[in-house]
């Protein structure tokens, strides 16, 4: 039997088999005694996954029968709450039995997986499983950062991976904002259109060049596909039918930018009186009317029709420019205003309806440093301490857990989750989160918090993360180092059946450089030489930046620091690749994304390494101009090798922010091959200058950047 995720609870297999169908022909017959939307889902993903398995089909009017029932008495869920079930599976029959309809839909999941074929065979195991989630609150949230262009389809695809793995929460970061990064301009993002401020969007471009197409692709701005179709209580209502609440964040004061610039007079203001374009006056009640007009279409279009009861206000990252300095916020303390602010926020979606209202944790934990008994009193004073959800957000894992300060968390609060990273891969390949989800999970477990919903961006290459997320919310354990050794071992078990310790054993080489957050020693990280990190615009260098030029330049300060760590990354990169892209590896699509997040660390490694080379032999004229341009060539061929890689394992939607890093990168290889090309042209000895390599008034450097 294959792995399952989440692991059953308690499962007692014997060593019997039942046949119940044949490849392409079906002998068993399903058979629901209840109706709704689950019981509905529950039969189609049988019926679907016994397709993609068995390739059968509809109807099933064979002899063995599966039974899909629903008795909140009985006596093996009594206590085990609403998702809780038991499966029986007997040489006659198959018997499924949800506490609730919820349950009932889990139990079909787990059934589908444990089909088994075997020659032209369908099988299931004669055995008995009891199963319940420790944690009520298990998800993901999707933020809004790298997600515009998710269709509904794709939408409905990332429901059906979370309900898959028995996660239950869904939360869309519908509006957020970020410093300037790309073209100059502040990173502003923003899903639902609004009738009460229809100028209230900021459409995206998308620019790569794809080596599959051959070519530079450049779609022109355009608004969010959530945005311009306005489906987002389709994606809701959805969600419904696979026991996935999908609910909305939208910022405030933290991360908001787009709304002040759009209404310049509820922004906060500075001493002058003069609009920030940041943040919120909290003194002016047109910014209660403007924000309370935002969340009323929210809940009335998206939210109350579909009765969908969460709603996360952020209030993350807040920085002074954020808080107004009129001359009415000004005789507060900005600790005053941001509780103010939240409890007046908290107050309004309480009086509309929430019961589970989401606020961050790190500006009462980081920066204010009072979130204890007092500040819950407040709440509680304002009579909204019921339906505040704290949520305590940390990426990093045991070495910084909470930036030093997770002496400090506690549930003064009544509602509590943790939020560890799943993934936001847009930086680089695929990253392993897996000890930051333990390290939190151990959090949940010692607080008795209700669980986790992690931070995110929605894409199947992580799968990895999503699948260890949902074991360690379905059963607590304290043991983060166990339970992520133990989870590797069972992952390689269900895709790499044939060699499963050998792909392990490959993976386990380079498994520590894939993460964006260095959990194990202090930098350089695999971050440090992706161009993401490069691309914000900072005071004191010039934008847009040559981000190669700034990476040398940190490799020349401590060269056998870096230069053993690319050498170590490149050694360890190419023995797991060789593996992943041999015959021994299995087919899948897992595959295909080990394959290209192992080849990014080969690649970045190669290419500063030999630039480095290049940079220092030239200079001390140990190279020809010769071979300059063949290592160059040969750079260009592996980066478009891997860039194609990319395109063929990444979904089409998001894969364009990856590619966009690496287009950046192939421009700056195209560039110096042609300066190299000029200088043998001309007869001249090429010097390889890091920072003058490029021409920074060139179209394509800026149309890139």
């Amino acid at each position: 039997m294959r792995p399952i995720f989440p692991q059953p609870k308690s499962a007692d297999f014997s060593n019997k088999k039942v046949k119940i169908a044949s490849i392409s022909s079906a002998g068993f017959n399903l058979k629901c005694e209840f109706e709704g939307d689950l019981a509905a889902s529950a039969i189609a993903h049988i019926e679907a996954e016994m397709n993609k398995q068995c390739l059968i089909l509809p109807p099933f009017e064979g002899e063995y029968t599966i039974k899909i029932s629903k008795d909140p008495h009985d006596p093996r869920l009594e206590g085990k709450g609403d998702e809780a079930y038991a499966i029986k599976i007997t040489e006659s029959e198959a018997e499924l039995v949800g506490a609730t309809d919820k349950g009932a839909y889990y139990a079909a999941i787990t059934l589908a997986e444990l089909v088994v074929c075997s020659g032209n065979g369908v099988y299931l195991p004669v055995c008995e499983i009891v199963d319940y989630p420790d944690c009520k609150t298990r998800g993901v949230l999707v933020e809004s950062r790298y997600n515009d262009f998710m269709t509904l389809d794709d939408w409905k695809a990332a429901v059906d991976d979370f309900a898959r793995l028995k996660l239950n929460k869904l939360e869309v970061a519908v509006y957020g904002c970020w410093s300037k990064q790309y073209d100059d301009k502040l990173s502003e993002q923003q899903y639902i259109p609004f009738k009460s401020i229809p100028e209230f969007k900021n459409p995206k471009a998308r620019k790569f060049y794809s080596v599959k197409n051959g070519g530079f692709v450049n779609i022109p701005d355009t608004d969010p596909y959530m945005f311009t179709e306005d489906f987002f209580g389709d994606i809701i209502a959805y969600g419904k039918k696979k026991n996935v609440e999908v609910f909305p964040l939208f910022n405030s004061l933290g991360h908001n930018t787009l709304l002040p610039r759009v209404k310049p007079e509820i922004s906060a203001k500075d001493e002058a009186g003069n609009p920030t374009n940041s943040g919120l006056c909290t003194s002016n009640e047109e910014t209660y009317k403007t924000l309370f007009a935002l969340y009323d279409e929210i809940i009335d279009r998206y939210l109350a029709p579909n009765g969908v009861t969460s709603f996360a206000v952020g209030l993350d990252e807040v920085s002074e420019a954020a808080f107004c300095k009129c001359s009415r916020c000004a005789k507060k303390t900005n600790q005053d205003k941001f509780t103010d602010h939240a409890i007046r926020l908290v107050k309004y979606l309480k009086e509309r309806g929430m019961k589970d209202i989401y606020i961050y944790d790190d500006m009462y934990l980081y920066i204010f440093d009072n979130l204890n008994e007092e500040l819950a009193g407040k709440f509680k004073a304002a009579g909204v301490y019921d339906v505040t959800v704290m949520d305590w957000w940390n990426y990093g894992a045991s070495v910084d857990f909470f930036r030093g300060k997770a002496d400090k968390i506690n549930n003064c609060f009544g509602k509590n989750i943790v939020r560890p990273m799943s993934g936001y891969w847009h930086w680089q390949g695929w990253s392993d989160t897996t000890p930051n989800i333990a390290a939190c999970t151990k959090t949940v477990k010692e607080h008795n918090f209700d669980g986790m919903i992690s931070y995110s961006s929605y894409e199947p290459c992580l799968d990895y993360n999503y699948a260890f997320l949902s074991e360690c919310c379905w059963t607590l354990t304290d043991d983060e180092d166990g339970s992520v050794a133990s989870f590797a071992k069972k992952y390689f078990e269900r895709y790499y059946p044939d060699n499963a310790s050998e792909a392990e054993e490959r993976w386990q080489t380079v498994r520590h450089r894939l993460h964006s957050y260095n959990y194990t020693e202090k930098p350089p990280a695999n971050s440090e030489f992706a161009q993401y990190i490069y691309s914000y615009v900072k005071g004191g260098i010039d934008y847009p930046r040559n981000h190669i030029a700034e990476i040398i330049a940190k490799i020349d300060a401590d060269p056998y620091r870096y230069l053993t760590y690319l050498r170590d990354l490149n050694s360890r990169a190419n023995s797991a690749l060789d593996f992943f892209i041999s015959d021994k590896a299995t087919p899948s699509a897992v595959n295909d994304n080990f394959i290209a997040s192992i080849s990014e660390q080969v690649m970045y490694s190669e290419q500063f390494l030999t630039l480095y080379r290049i940079y220092k032999d030239t200079a001390e004229g140990r190279m020809s101009t010769d071979e300059v341009i063949s290592l160059v060539k040969g750079l260009i061929r592996k980066l478009k090798g891997h860039m194609l890689r990319v395109e063929q394992a990444r979904i089409e939607c998001i894969r364009h922010q990856t590619l966009r890093m690496m287009t950046i990168n192939l421009e700056y290889l195209w560039e110096l091959l042609a300066a190299a090309e000029e200088a043998l042209a001309e007869g001249k000895t090429f010097v390889y200058d890091p920072e003058g390599a490029l021409d920074r008034s060139a179209p394509v450097f800026k149309y890139l950047r």
